[in-house]
């Protein structure tokens, strides 16, 4: 399963930078990109650019924040064996 969060990160004192990191099931960091908003097609892109190949074939499951219909089919373009599934990540219940 795979989760992603936008997040700002600091480059600088000065300047801030807007980006997604991808997850892993274990909460590993597996790639950090630089987004200007976290729709699916943002997210299909920074897939597409952390992970090889191989790694979009094994994406079975996603979470999000904001899962929508839109966002299942730009993902599933970039991850052929994604389920019909995308669910909200547990952390954003809790909120």
């Amino acid at each position: 399963m795979l989760s992603w969060n936008l997040e700002r990160f600091q480059c600088t004192r000065a300047s801030t930078i807007t980006g997604i990191t991808v997850r892993g099931r274990s909460g590993a960091v597996l790639g950090m990109e630089p987004a200007a908003g976290e729709s699916g097609a943002d997210i299909a892109k920074c897939l597409t650019t952390c992970l090889p190949e191989a790694g979009l074939t094994q994406v079975k499951h996603l979470a999000t924040d904001n899962p929508s219909k839109k966002m299942l089919e730009e993902i599933q373009e970039a991850c052929p064996n994604l389920l019909q599934c995308v669910g909200v990540r547990l952390g954003s219940l809790c909120l």
